[in-house]
């Protein structure tokens, strides 16, 4: 969803993803986006699910990957910075019974993930019965 939607037209101002990555038990992979102005909600749902199905379908290029643990490389390393941060980090491990290495060991997983398994991780379980869709509105809005 980077860069221009259909017709050219800006879909969502910002757009991520996240994973309860640390939790024990099954976890909510999520997407998010803020419409772009004129853009309703759902438009920017089916934008995200579009991308989605096109990912199970195409797959991603080798560039976007690497964009991608380029990326997390980088927020998991200046994250560090801080000793907040740090401890935080130690913090979660021991509360989810991992050793303190559980961060080199994630980072080398990570490094390890192919395109072709982006690829099928999207199309076992990114399917609509998987999906849930949830429209945030602000209070004293009129919607």
């Amino acid at each position: 969803m980077q860069g221009q939607g259909t017709g050219g037209k800006r879909i969502a101002d910002s757009a991520g993803a996240s994973y309860g990555l640390m939790g024990r038990g099954p976890q909510l992979f999520s997407l998010s986006a803020v419409p772009a102005r004129g853009v309703t909600p759902e438009m920017a749902a089916a934008a995200l699910k579009s991308e989605v199905e096109r990912i199970a379908r195409e797959g991603i290029s080798e560039a976007e990957l690497r964009r991608v643990k380029t990326q997390w490389t980088a927020g998991e390393t200046y994250k560090l910075d801080s000793v907040f941060n740090q401890a935080q980090e130690l913090g979660s491990y021991w509360a989810n019974g991992m050793d303190i290495n559980t961060g080199d060991r994630l980072m080398g997983r990570l490094k390890a993930v192919t395109a072709a398994q982006v690829q099928s991780v999207a199309q076992r379980y990114f399917s609509d019965q998987q999906l849930t869709t949830a429209v945030l509105v602000p209070q004293g809005s009129s919607k």
